[in-house]
């Protein structure tokens, strides 16, 4: 076990480390910064009473009572952050450091300890102090579970909200930030069974997960150099069949692929898509519709709802209200839809047979095979090799 805990302890430092030098820090980098120096100094303090060390220096003794308190405050806080939802109100931070204040001041008694009665205490097994330990439990599996209930939530809605805004979103799905929301739940749900020791090796491990899934699935631990296509020229945008006006003010406004845009989009001018008629937004889709069979903006891999709204010359929230009511569909399913139509027509060109059907998938915008593949399925009930040979 004292292996698998200082391996855990040397992942947590590392991945500390990175984010300490990652360029441009932002507000979840600072909050997971912080949450990996937690852990790793949980673990080293568990580690210290596990392997008998930590008794010889009684004053280190409780130390550990209120951290585990602080994870799943440091989860939900870093996934609000990286889903981009409004920053927790100061009152509500209070709130939510309330149970390990708690325990710290249930915890009085035992501080006060001299030192030796301190060691006693805990050679003993907490012989005395069991209501506390009964307490601390209690408040340490609500604690966990009710944040890992609330970060996957949060999660969700996040989701949710990007098949309005992107048409490629595999990378902001997520997926390994609610993989660690249930892992940290279920580590603290072993509180209720296990030893500590077996707790704490499920700690090293969620550790070593996170490191990963951080590392492979998404920027975490590193700053992504990213190429930003320039900004058409005002009033212009020129493609396949043409020039399709665009207002200058549209032109110049370029959808983000971060969260923010996001949340910006959503909550803009709603005044004006509540007033905004049936045949105003038909009226929308024919100059969405002509961008995309013309102009094939759908071959656009990181094709955003504000960069197609720029180009159409309407507000984000016009539009999406346009793909809404008129299409039917969400703006993920509008954009995919003209991706597998053409990949079909280009697939069943004699003269394409020469490249493989996932480079001609990525020709027609898709940005990952399992995206195209699971679209398609979707949308044919068949895989693209079975719907070529049937």
């Amino acid at each position: 076990m004292a292996v698998l805990y200082l391996t855990g302890l040397a992942f947590a430092c590392f991945l500390a480390l990175l984010l300490f030098f990652k360029s441009g820090r932002s507000q979840a980098d600072h909050i997971l910064l912080g949450w990996m120096v937690l852990i790793a100094v949980h673990i080293l303090l568990s580690h210290g009473l596990f392997s008998g060390w930590a008794l010889e220096y009684p004053h280190m003794l409780g130390l550990t009572f209120p951290l585990p308190l602080l994870h799943g405050v440091l989860l939900y806080s870093y996934t609000r952050s990286v889903t981009g939802e409004r920053a927790i109100r100061p009152g509500f931070i209070g709130l939510q450091l309330l149970p390990a204040i708690v325990v710290v001041l249930l915890a009085l008694p035992f501080y006060v300890l001299p030192e030796a009665e301190k060691a006693r205490v805990f050679r003993s097994g907490g012989k005395g102090f069991e209501w506390f330990g009964d307490v601390s439990v209690l408040l340490i599996v609500t604690s966990g579970l009710l944040y890992s209930a609330l970060s996957i939530k949060t999660i969700r809605r996040h989701r949710a909200r990007l098949v309005q805004q992107f048409s490629n979103n595999d990378r902001k799905l997520l997926r390994w930030l609610e993989s660690m929301s249930i892992a940290l739940g279920l580590i603290w749900l072993s509180v209720l069974f296990a030893d500590d020791r077996v707790v704490f090796a499920g700690v090293s491990f969620f550790v070593m997960f996170t490191g990963f899934m951080g590392i492979n699935q998404v920027p975490v631990f590193y700053s992504e150099l990213q190429h930003q296509p320039p900004v058409p020229a005002a009033g212009l945008y020129t493609g396949q069949a043409g020039v399709v006006p665009v207002p200058e003010t549209a032109a110049g406004t370029r959808g983000d692929t971060g969260v923010a845009t996001v949340r910006s989009i959503s909550a803009a001018v709603p005044g004006e898509v509540q007033a905004a008629s049936l045949e105003r937004l038909e009226t929308v889709m024919k100059k969405v519709g002509f961008l995309m069979e013309k102009v094939a903006l759908y071959e656009e891999p990181e094709l955003t709802l504000g960069e197609l709204a720029a180009k159409a010359g309407v507000s984000a929230n016009v539009l999406s209200q346009a793909i809404n009511t008129v299409a039917g569909k969400t703006f993920y399913q509008y954009v995919n839809d003209y991706r597998i139509e053409a990949f079909i027509q280009a697939a069943s060109l004699p003269e394409n047979r020469k490249y493989t059907l996932i480079a001609l998938a990525y020709a027609c915008g898709f940005h990952s095979k399992t995206t195209f593949h699971k679209y398609f399925r979707l949308k044919t009930g068949k895989t693209p090799t079975d719907y070529f040979n049937s």
